[in-house]
């Protein structure tokens, strides 16, 4: 599995609304598409983008704010959803060996080893959590 960009922008934006939401004292409402594009340095066509698939698989809520444009909302759970629900709704594939030759000798006598590698790795990543990720004033948030 090589990550692709998409799962860099997945992780920043997320990681930006849960900041928001652990800062809802200091900031109400949702996030604009402009707001994730200048707290992220994303651009705004790749925000909205990565936003529709977040709110796709349900990792972020999609609203209508107060002058008729789309804001986003971290949901409950976002600081808590891991590094590998992120690759999961963003990426395609997940299996590190996806383009080995399942047919061949080397494949079929490791199977048991490789499967066990894949397993580790899904391990790992879901401990990584979004809350990991969250620094002071990573998205021009300051506590």
């Amino acid at each position: 599995m090589q990550l692709k960009r998409d799962t860099d922008y997945a992780l920043r934006i997320l990681t930006c609304a849960a900041e928001r939401k652990k800062n809802k004292r200091t900031f109400s409402g949702g996030l604009t598409l402009q707001d994730l594009s200048m707290y992220t340095g994303m651009p705004r066509v790749s925000v909205d983008r990565i936003c529709r698939c977040l709110e796709k698989k349900k990792l972020l809520i999609k609203a209508t704010g107060v002058k008729n444009e789309t804001v986003y909302f971290a949901t409950e759970r976002s600081d808590e959803l891991s590094l590998l629900d992120i690759i999961a709704a963003v990426e395609q594939e997940t299996d590190l060996f996806a383009v080995f030759d399942k047919k061949s000798d080397m494949y079929r006598t490791q199977e048991e080893k490789f499967s066990d590698i894949q397993h580790r790795m899904e391990e790992y990543l879901s401990q990584i959590k979004v809350n990991d990720f969250l620094k002071t004033g990573i998205f021009g948030v300051r506590r």
